[in-house]
């Protein structure tokens, strides 16, 4: 059987309801090896691998899952790993994906938001706290960067970052060769990954495309660390992952990016 990702517009209720029933199960299965929740080790990989800078890279920001090549591979090994998670919860369960190309006109009312999908923005009145949907503040608890629980759900709608990328952007991106190059972090242009990541906006804010998207959001997404605590992060991988270009590359990634020895990548299986 061969499964599709739809966009989250084509989903029917059903799907949406099969998406949700999954993570929530992901998120009250403990792991007999750590003695947490399934969905929360997958937040801590993030967070682990994103907190392991590199001490080569000069502005101190490349990590083995972002500022480098790395970036769409690593990524793409951790939806798939979270999709299998899914699956032992809802069998052929698939991952759709945002098209947020098609919001750009009205991002606040994206299907995406309803109440009966993943909510909607925070309530400013009392913290951003997600007050709609099924991940609403007294359904869903967050954790920090050590794994102790943080609280509700954030989001902060249009506070750091007045709208989603468009499709200019996008073409943009996606027009851009080579993939990667020296200096291989946010210095590195042309780049296809560094415009795709975001750090080649043109007024020089880093704040473009998949930073865009984080920024927009805000909230627990605005921390890249724990960006994962927001289910919406999943839909915005599988995104940027079919934009992206890295497949395309006839160069193997780890003869174009430096090594550093003893930065390993952190994987939690469970």
């Amino acid at each position: 059987m061969k499964n599709v990702r739809k966009n989250i517009r084509d989903l029917t209720q059903q799907q949406k309801q099969n998406y949700i029933k999954a993570v929530k199960k992901l998120k009250a299965k403990i792991s007999p090896i750590t003695g947490r929740s399934i969905y929360d080790e997958y937040v801590l990989w993030h967070s682990k691998t994103t907190q392991r800078t590199d001490p080569t890279d000069p502005r101190g920001f490349r990590n083995p899952a972002h500022v480098g090549p790395a970036f769409l591979a690593w990524h793409r090994y951790y939806l798939l790993a979270f999709e299998k998670q899914l699956r032992k919860a809802v069998p052929d369960l698939t991952i759709p994906y945002w098209d947020w190309t098609q919001d750009t006109n009205d991002p606040f009312n994206s299907p995406l938001w309803a109440s009966n999908f993943l909510g909607g923005n925070g309530d400013p009145q009392d913290n951003y706290l997600v007050k709609t949907g099924p991940f609403a503040v007294d359904q869903w608890i967050t954790i920090n960067i050590d794994g102790s629980p943080k609280g509700g759900l954030q989001r902060q709608f249009a506070l750091f970052n007045s709208n989603v990328p468009n499709q200019t952007d996008v073409n943009i991106a996606l027009g851009e060769t080579p993939y990667d190059g020296s200096p291989w972090n946010i210095e590195s242009s042309p780049s296809h990954r560094n415009r795709l990541e975001g750090f080649l906006a043109p007024d020089g804010s880093f704040s473009q495309l998949h930073n865009q998207e984080h920024a927009w959001i805000g909230g627990d997404m605005l921390n890249v660390n724990i960006s994962p605590n927001d289910p919406v992060f999943i839909y915005i991988i599988v995104m940027w992952i079919g934009f992206g270009q890295y497949g395309k590359t006839k160069t193997r990634l780890n003869n174009i990016y430096p090594l550093v020895r003893g930065l390993q990548d952190i994987i939690f299986m469970t």
